[in-house]
């Protein structure tokens, strides 16, 4: 009879820091204003280098919600990671050390609430009702690829998608998309390589003004509508 193999364990690598992590069980003692001022500077250098700022985010937000007694969440959510990652260490640290002193609690609730004006400063800019500009004010059917009304609430959707997204870089990506909308909106000029509800669409450019060779043939470029064709040119057989 076969010996029954036994399960390994998982292996979990231990995190090496190259500063020593501090006695958190001890500083969590800390009563009065000037031992928790003194708590919070020991741990000062072992938080700057070794908690990421993923980390001071979640930490943040966690204790602005459970602890803060501040009337921020979920506003709180609206905040952009880039610019709540300058303050957020503050947040980790009283997460961690169940504490904030009063001086830094303070100046921590100044910065918040600044911050938070400047996302609802920003909310109603975007907010704005663009106006249309004359050459695509009177296309004739909401069928066109880029009617308004269509770009209007594709953007009305994806505001409500940029406030829900956490990861700066598709945060970024968003706002970029909605820039381009609405500028298209208000020159007529559309700027982003994409379109569509999801930006599921490849955007591609049409001659208007073609150029000639030596022989007298038009110039083509592969990818690039042309009106005389008809169609988007794709090369010819010869091209790969």
């Amino acid at each position: 009879m076969k010996k029954k193999q036994e399960k390994k364990k998982k292996y979990t690598p231990r995190k090496i820091h190259l500063i020593k992590e501090p006695d958190w069980k001890n500083l969590k003692l800390a009563k009065t204003e000037e031992e928790r001022m003194r708590a919070w500077d020991l741990c000062e250098q072992f938080v700057h280098f070794e908690v990421t700022d993923k980390e001071y985010i979640h930490s943040t937000r966690k204790w602005i919600r459970d602890f803060s007694g501040w009337n921020m969440y979920p506003a709180i959510l609206e905040i952009p990671d880039a610019f709540l990652a300058t303050i957020a260490k503050h947040g980790w640290k009283a997460y961690t050390l169940g504490f904030m002193p009063e001086a830094v609690q303070k100046s921590f609730k100044i910065h918040l609430e600044e911050m938070l004006a400047k996302v609802t400063k920003l909310r109603d800019v975007m907010e704005y009702e663009t106006p249309i500009h004359p050459t695509i004010a009177d296309l004739d059917s909401d069928e066109t690829e880029l009617h308004p009304n269509k770009v209007k609430r594709w953007i009305e959707t994806w505001k409500k998608q940029a406030t829900k997204i956490e990861d700066v870089n598709l945060q970024q990506q968003a706002n970029t998309y909605l820039y381009n909308m609405q500028i298209y909106l208000k020159t007529g000029v559309w700027l982003d390589t994409h379109f569509g509800e999801n930006r599921e669409k490849k955007i591609y450019n049409v001659c208007v003004a073609p150029a000639y060779d030596a022989d007298g043939l038009i110039k083509r470029s592969v990818g690039v509508y042309y009106r005389d064709i008809g169609m988007i040119w794709k090369g010819t057989n010869d091209e790969t």
